[in-house]
């Protein structure tokens, strides 16, 4: 048990500190369609990102059919690990930080906002590989070390995984919650949105024919005494 907390312990602030280091140049990973979710009765609406200026110099954005201040969207800006949503004015009325691969925040009037990729974003940015004890991180079940690209997210989604061991699969994100299912090793998934939690990097499986959602854990303690993936990020 103490092993596997420091795992996630790691891996927790390693998430922060990727996060921290976003800035103007990492503006491409936001760019292209999102759709808000205010929890309006409404229901959501979508909103452009834009790689070309806009009005006062910054980012060029916009909406379409959002209600309240989202209706008003003109610019958009990201630093100091975040993005800020910013009015026809230049004001600034939304400040966002990703949950995953959303970007969450609120709004000036004190709304809440979840901003969902919709057109292949992959915003959540892997860390630089933890190291426990000695040696790397290993695939699940051998002494052999993963790939690098394999350690982390995705790089975009819709993604492929296949599992390298018995993977529980569960109903949520949280790491007790019930088994849904379980993926053999060998066997091909698909991954819609991978999410930095408290349990460390959990991803999504979509739901298909009757079967619901479910999530499942990147990293788990190897018998070496580090960290070793418990699937890859192709099949």
């Amino acid at each position: 048990m103490t092993r596997l907390l420091t795992v996630l312990v790691v891996l927790f602030f390693s998430a922060v500190a990727a996060l921290a280091q976003w800035g103007q140049n990492d503006a491409s990973r936001f760019v292209g369609s999102w759709q808000a979710d205010t929890g309006s009765m409404a229901g959501p609406c979508t909103i452009e990102l834009r790689a070309g200026a806009g009005m006062g110099g910054r980012l060029g954005a916009s909406s379409m059919m959002c209600l309240g201040q989202l209706a008003f969207l003109s610019g958009w800006s990201v630093g100091d690990g975040r993005i800020e949503l910013h009015d026809m004015s230049g004001r600034a009325f939304a400040t966002l930080i990703a949950d995953g691969n959303t970007l969450t925040g609120r709004l000036a009037d004190g709304g809440a906002v979840r901003l969902t990729p919709r057109s292949g974003q992959a915003i959540a940015r892997p860390a630089a590989p933890p190291v426990f004890g000695t040696g790397c991180i290993v695939i699940q079940g051998t002494n052999r070390c993963a790939e690098a690209a394999d350690i982390g997210a995705p790089a975009r989604y819709p993604a492929q995984g296949r599992a390298v061991a018995l993977v529980n699969a569960r109903s949520g994100l949280d790491p007790n919650s019930p088994v849904a299912y379980q993926l053999q090793a060998g066997q091909c998934f698909s991954i819609d949105a991978c999410f930095n939690s408290s349990a460390g990097l959990r991803c999504r499986i979509p739901g298909r024919n009757g079967v619901p959602d479910a999530y499942i854990t990147k990293l788990w303690p190897s018998e070496s005494g580090g960290a070793g993936i418990l699937f890859t990020n192709r099949c």
